[in-house]
């Protein structure tokens, strides 16, 4: 991965002595999240019931940041672990099925500092003969580059628990507001820019990155250290983590 495309990935520190909050993550619909490097508090999943997270992360959520080019990277600051790039769309079925069987893992992984995770929204069903699906891709891949980083990964989870069916209308406006809403993302500048589109400029900044400069064929796509990982290994999380595991640096 180019570190010139995420604004050099200036990774949070972990506090000396700081003792880890127990977080819990529960199957629905997602409530709040606050990252931040003090404390630590819980991912709540209370609306959808049945259908959610699988093999939830029962632990404290890493911090995360916005890189220079609107990523979020979630990591706590350990530089020696590995790298690990994805690009995701929102509205993509096979994207919602990674994140279910590795989203977990990498979350604990990131809060132990044993990987660094940038995910890179992007839009993969375009043009008119997307349908609704190019639609609602592009409302959503904007919407997650609005949100605020303290709020991020909540919103990230609760846009894959929200997912609509392809080529059926969703996403719209006012449901992208207030799936922010129950993330705890607050403020008028956060609806202003889901309404205004204000980030489709970067969406389509970081998918041309990803077709045409990091060779991405078809979402969802992961690079650990630069090298592009087979998809039944970025699919699988027994699998995801030996290789990330064997990634780290000495």
């Amino acid at each position: 991965m180019s570190t010139s495309r995420s604004g050099g990935l200036r990774m949070p520190r972990r506090p000396a002595g700081e003792g880890r909050r127990r977080a819990s993550a529960l199957l629905g619909g997602v409530a709040v999240v606050a990252v931040a490097l003090a404390g630590m508090v819980t991912l709540r999943w209370d609306e959808r019931g049945a259908g959610g997270l699988q093999g939830a992360y029962d632990g404290a959520p890493p911090p995360v940041t916005r890189a220079a080019d609107g990523s979020f990277v979630m990591a706590w600051g350990d530089e020696k672990a590995p790298l690990l790039e994805i690009f995701t769309d929102y509205q993509c079925p096979d994207c919602k099925d990674a994140h279910d069987e590795v989203g977990p893992l990498l979350r604990r992984l990131a809060s132990q500092g044993r990987v660094r995770v940038v995910y890179r929204p992007i839009q993969v069903y375009r043009g008119t003969d997307g349908g609704p699906s190019a639609s609602n891709s592009r409302r959503a891949g904007n919407a997650a580059l609005c949100a605020p980083a303290a709020g991020w990964l909540a919103y990230h989870e609760a846009l894959f628990e929200h997912q609509p069916d392809e080529d059926t209308a969703g996403f719209e406006p006012d449901e992208l507001i207030a799936i922010g809403e129950r993330a705890g993302i607050s403020g008028p500048s956060f609806p202003a820019c889901v309404t205004g589109g204000g980030q489709n400029a970067r969406l389509d900044e970081l998918t041309r990155y990803a077709f045409s400069v990091r060779g991405v064929r078809e979402p969802p796509a992961a690079y650990l250290d630069g090298r592009r990982l087979d998809d039944s290994v970025q699919r699988d999380a027994a699998r995801l983590e030996r290789a990330i595991h064997t990634a780290r640096r000495p």
